[in-house]
């Protein structure tokens, strides 16, 4: 059986692989690009100051909260405390 040569490709296989790298680096530099560029809208929501209702509304809730779990803040705390004591050192 005679041994046949393989043929010279015409294009070296180093070279095939260079031209796919190029190519895919091109593709992800686009992709990278098109982000920053926020092309398709804004990449994050804008941040926008609650209204004063909704701020109204949630300082309500929170108190309410805090009542049913029999929380007292401490400045009512301290003026309690202020007078009891003052009670008991004046004997009334």
């Amino acid at each position: 059986m005679a041994q046949a040569q393989q043929a010279d490709r015409t294009f070296p296989q180093a070279a095939i692989y260079f031209a796919a790298a190029m190519i895919a680096g091109l593709i992800l530099s686009a992709a990278l690009l098109i982000g920053n560029f926020q092309l398709f809208g804004p990449s994050t929501p804008e941040l926008r100051q609650p209204s004063q209702a909704v701020l109204q509304s949630e300082a309500s809730w929170l108190q309410q909260r805090l009542a049913e779990s029999g929380y007292v803040d401490p400045a009512t705390r301290s003026a309690r405390e202020w007078e009891r004591q003052r009670h008991q050192q004046s004997g009334g």
